[in-house]
């Protein structure tokens, strides 16, 4: 049976979710059927995920796990198609071996991704909705966009904001090339 392993980390990184993390890891190195295990990430923030990334990639490539960065650009149609999902302090071996798990809570949220021509290059889009960790608050949707190549993702309240920044265009310039690619990721990933 195919399964996946989450981070959990979708309130925050800190000491105690990194020993939870850790022993998750030592608790499913080695079982059949794994397809990937999230590195550890950090919702809204792309300079952080990335370190994470560099630092906890090894580690689970020692252990013989396949890696899927925070942040990917298929999960939520990963996430749909699997039986068994494991995150840290859920993971337990069933009398067959099996690890059984919890969905991750940000996968769900997070539209597929759309790859949309502009003049300065093939730039990748995606919606998302995210919630601050205050107590009380609610979800939000954001868009995330960047240049094919790149790594780290701009983010901003409208497709074509997020599409701006990560293309670099000026804030007062709205090329007509920018309102269409807008609208198509519009279109395409709000319905």
């Amino acid at each position: 049976m195919p399964w996946a392993a989450d981070n959990d980390a979708f309130n925050g990184w800190d000491t105690d979710m990194e020993r939870r993390f850790l022993r998750m890891v030592e608790a499913i190195s080695g079982l059949p059927g794994c397809l990937f295990v999230t590195c550890p990430d950090i919702v809204g923030d792309a300079g952080l995920t990335s370190l994470l990334f560099h630092e906890y990639a090894p580690l689970l490539w020692r252990h013989g796990l396949p890696v899927l960065r925070g942040r990917p650009r298929h999960v939520a149609r990963l996430a749909e198609g699997l039986a068994r999902h494991v995150a840290p302090g859920q993971a337990r071996s069933t009398p067959a071996g099996e690890v059984w798990v919890m969905a991750g809570r940000a996968v769900a949220n997070r539209s597929q991704s759309l790859t949309i021509q502009t003049p300065r290059g093939a730039v990748e889009v995606v919606r998302q909705q995210w919630r601050s960790r205050r107590a009380g608050s609610g979800w939000q949707w954001e868009w995330l966009a960047r240049r094919r190549g790149q790594r780290d993702w701009k983010q901003g309240p409208t497709a074509r904001e997020a599409i701006r920044r990560a293309t670099l265009t000026a804030p007062r310039q709205q090329p007509e090339w920018l309102l269409d690619a807008a609208a198509q990721a519009v279109k395409e990933l709000e319905t």
